[in-house]
């Protein structure tokens, strides 16, 4: 079993064993959907807490994301089916347009134009699918 990594003490991240991303759930707002640019707006992050597991602690903690955190290398990310990310063919769109707004950052996704696709912006805009799960490193 790998020994638990301890988060750097200035930043909002979680002690975990080796594993690559944790994840969270933020809700999708069907009102924003825009048919002829294949996206929809997000919550991609917030400050309020969520009980997560602790390796190094061994509980139940609380965690919080700072808008600040959320940062990417290109201002885009995959939007990935299920957090598999394994494989092109999980690929679904991608993440953009990252905006700040108080204690969240919301972002666009935007779904391609494959079948997957398709039925992932169709199940989001009829407001079937309402949340999306952010991964992120830690």
């Amino acid at each position: 079993m790998a020994k638990p990594k301890k988060p750097d003490q200035a930043s909002p991240q979680v002690a975990t064993l080796d594993r690559p991303l944790a994840t969270r759930a933020m809700p999708t707002t069907p009102a924003s959907f825009d048919q002829s640019k294949r996206c929809i707006r997000a919550v991609c992050a917030t400050e309020n807490p969520v009980r997560i597991w602790d390796d190094e602690q061994w509980e139940v903690v609380n965690e919080i994301l700072f808008p600040e955190g959320a940062l990417t290398d290109d201002g885009q990310v995959p939007l990935l089916d299920s957090h598999q990310r394994y494989s092109i063919d999980n690929v679904r769109g991608s993440c953009r347009d990252f905006t700040p707004n108080g204690a969240t950052v919301e972002c666009t996704l935007y779904f391609d134009s494959t079948e997957d696709g398709d039925n992932a912006m169709r199940k989001c805009s009829e407001g079937h699918v309402r949340d999306l799960s952010v991964g992120y490193d830690q």
